[in-house]
């Protein structure tokens, strides 16, 4: 029977639902169950208590058993850089496969865990987004301080566009326009491309409608270059000046040039006109003023 619920307070706080189990078995939270059936949820803002939490659920179930498959279900707007690599440092370590499967969205650093999958066992759902775009950060202090700051936001920058070079397959130039700005994908797109291997539950209405709007629109905000660079990234350290570089001062108004334009230039060693020589006087005069 349906029941009305009482007003929410601190003393009535809204709970994680609870999963009965067998008979005679205290009922558990709903994540807790899903653990136990060897699903981890990766949601929310990816900070220090959540990796936590999701790294201490990957390494708990290898240990139960190093060989049955893990499936992790991503809805996330992202984290930390630090953060997020944590989890991908630890799928890596990982002996069991782990397939994918975005909820929802995965935005920014989380969508690196969508890639991160056992090839073959990464999906999304119909409705289910990607996005991407370059690892975020700021700096304020001394000029010494924001240089250290900028040179640790460009290191992050080249190990982001590693991973997703290895998660995709893609070349250089592809990665770089995805997180060039934010970058929106689908379902759909995301399964042509490549990136990803299948959709739950088929395609979502009016995907492709979408997906030929947002191609005509990206192909005038994000130009792709012809070609692949060699080299993954300039070699210099962050944002540097250089130190050898001349600063001159420009002056706002040059000089007006008085030689007239046409002029014969005077010939070297020619002795310039007496300074007391006398202007032509009457029609002369008037003649040379014309």
């Amino acid at each position: 029977r349906a029941t009305t619920n009482p007003k929410r307070g601190p003393d009535n706080p809204v709970t994680v639902p609870l999963v009965g189990l067998e008979e005679g078995q205290t009922p558990t939270d709903v994540y807790k169950f899903l653990l136990l059936n060897r699903v981890v949820f990766v949601r929310g803002y990816l900070d220090d208590v959540a990796t936590s939490r999701v790294v201490g659920s990957l390494l708990a179930l290898q240990a139960l058993d190093p060989d049955e498959e893990i499936v992790m279900y991503i809805n996330s707007p992202g984290g930390m850089f630090y953060n997020v690599a944590g989890i991908l440092d630890t799928m890596a370590t990982l002996k069991n496969d782990i397939s994918t499967v975005v909820v929802g969205g995965a935005m920014n650093m989380s969508a690196l865990l969508a890639l991160a999958g056992t090839k073959g066992k990464r999906f999304m759902m119909p409705n289910g987004r990607l996005m991407f775009k370059q690892p975020q950060g700021g700096a304020q202090g001394s000029n010494v301080e924001v240089h250290i700051s900028a040179t640790e936001l460009s290191r992050n920058y080249m190990v982001t566009l590693e991973w997703l070079m290895a998660f995709t397959g893609k070349g250089r130039t592809f990665c770089e326009e995805l997180m060039d700005r934010e970058y929106y994908m689908g379902s759909v797109e995301a399964v042509d491309t490549g990136i990803l291997d299948g959709i739950i539950g088929g395609e979502a209405k009016m995907e492709k409608d979408v997906r030929a709007q947002l191609d005509s629109f990206n192909s005038l905000t994000h130009p792709l270059r012809a070609e692949d660079s060699l080299d993954l990234l300039d070699d210099r350290p962050g944002y540097t000046v250089d130190l050898n570089a001349e600063f001159r001062a420009v002056p706002e108004d040059p000089p007006a040039s008085t030689q007239e334009e046409g002029a014969p230039e005077p010939e070297e060693g020619a002795p310039e006109a007496a300074a007391g020589e006398a202007e032509p006087a009457g029609q002369e005069a008037e003649d040379a003023s014309k």
